[in-house]
């Protein structure tokens, strides 16, 4: 009897823990299944939000075409127009570019003097399209006559900006004077003055974080001949402008003097000293100092130097700015170390130790830095070079060169104090 009692008992703790693990097994699957039903839901609705976006798009899209459609040829404005439009809570963006064109060119690309047609290009673009392509539309106006003609008593200036690639720079506005007028590049790097009266015209482009071949923002163009019934066509390089880190290869002990120049060249512009930034900030490219920055700078293969003079084998870098860049683009110039020490009657003293480099080529008058050495010694860097090293009292200057091959040197002064 208790046999048997033992065995239901057990029989029913069995069948309890079974039933345990069938509820365990059936919250898994049902885990699984609702998951999957709630990222089915995600997606649907991200699906179902994407295509109720791209339909209002391409409902914004049909109304700017018929809007330009009805207006006359030469009243739609040229170059770039960008507007938004707020529509169930979506902030859309519309880029509509127009430019004259032939049967066979552009404005800016081709050699024709008559026009047949203006294109107008639109584009719609929203917040958080992911891998959806903007929506686009073109439409073509026939240019009449009369009232909707090209006046052949006046001319047209077609201004072509490009960047360090050739390629166009698109949403660069270009300033016409006398007048006043301004036009923004459209995706062809084009700006399409027309209806000007006969004369010469300067086309200027100042957009801030942009840099022409000089190195400079503001960029012109003058001597532009209008002639009526003509095309007078004018190109421009002008890109986005980069930043170099400058770094020394120096240890971080080692004090770098004030008023060490840092200089550039390119083949554009030839071997200069760089103002500082805070003379003329976002105007032209600057330093920030050393270790600092170079701003302001068009793409293009620079050779950053440091110092004044030039030398057989100077302190300088090569960089390449004209790939698409981070914020920043470091280089390491190399430089020398001189561990300088300064004694009297055989005690470290404090002194101020002046450090003259001796005329070189290109720098007939030579270059002086201060070295303040505390507690009778310290480490500076120098460019490349020969230099004398003295103070008001010396009993003996000390000469050192630096190179490449010999970039740290040591140097004691005795003064007669």
């Amino acid at each position: 009897m208790q046999s048997s009692r033992a065995g239901l008992q057990d029989r029913e703790r069995r069948a309890e823990g079974f039933t345990l693990i069938e509820v365990l097994v059936s919250m898994a699957i049902l885990g699984i299944f609702l998951g999957a039903v709630l990222s089915l839901l995600v997606a649907s609705t991200g699906l179902a939000r994407g295509n109720a976006q791209r339909t209002m798009a391409a409902n914004l899209l049909t109304s700017q075409i018929e809007a330009v459609r009805a207006m006359p040829t030469l009243s739609i404005p040229d170059g770039r127009q960008v507007t938004t439009t707020v529509a169930s809570g979506t902030t859309y963006t519309i880029t509509q570019d127009s430019s004259l064109i032939s049967s066979d060119a552009t404005t800016c690309s081709g050699l024709q003097t008559t026009f047949s047609y203006k294109l107008v290009s639109v584009r719609i673009t929203w917040p958080g399209m992911g891998s959806i392509r903007p929506v686009r539309g073109d439409t073509l106006k026939a240019l009449g006559v009369g009232s909707d003609g090209v006046n052949m008593n006046s001319g047209l200036l077609a201004v072509s900006v490009a960047g360090a690639s050739g390629r166009p720079t698109s949403g660069v506005d270009v300033t016409l004077s006398p007048g006043g007028a301004i036009l923004s590049t459209d995706e062809n790097g084009c700006a399409l003055f027309a209806d000007l009266a006969p004369g010469t015209y300067t086309a200027t482009m100042s957009t801030p974080g942009y840099a022409g071949t000089t190195n400079t923002q503001s960029v012109s163009l003058s001597d532009l001949t209008v002639v009526g019934g003509q095309v007078q066509r004018a190109t421009v390089t002008y890109d986005l402008a980069r930043t170099i880190q400058v770094e020394t290869d120096a240890p971080s002990t080692a004090i770098i003097p004030a008023g060490l120049p840092l200089r550039i060249g390119d083949t554009y512009v030839p071997d200069t000293t760089l103002p500082s930034c805070s003379a003329q900030p976002g105007f032209a490219a600057c330093s920030s100092g050393l270790p600092g920055q170079l701003s302001g700078l068009f793409p293009a293969v620079y050779q950053v130097k440091l110092g004044a003079c030039a030398e057989t084998s100077p302190s300088q870098a090569s960089v390449d700015l004209t790939p698409a860049t981070p914020p920043a683009t470091p280089v390491t110039v190399p430089v020398g170390v001189v561990q300088v020490m300064v004694k009297a009657q055989g005690a470290p003293i404090d002194a101020t130790v002046t450090a003259t480099h001796a005329p070189a080529s290109g720098c007939p008058g030579g270059e002086t830095y201060i070295l303040a050495v505390t507690g009778g010694t310290g480490s500076f860097v120098l460019p490349y070079g020969t230099w004398t090293l003295s103070t008001t009292d010396t009993a003996a200057p000390k000469t050192v060169t630096l190179d490449p091959d010999t970039s740290s040197v040591s140097a004691s002064l005795v003064t007669t104090g």
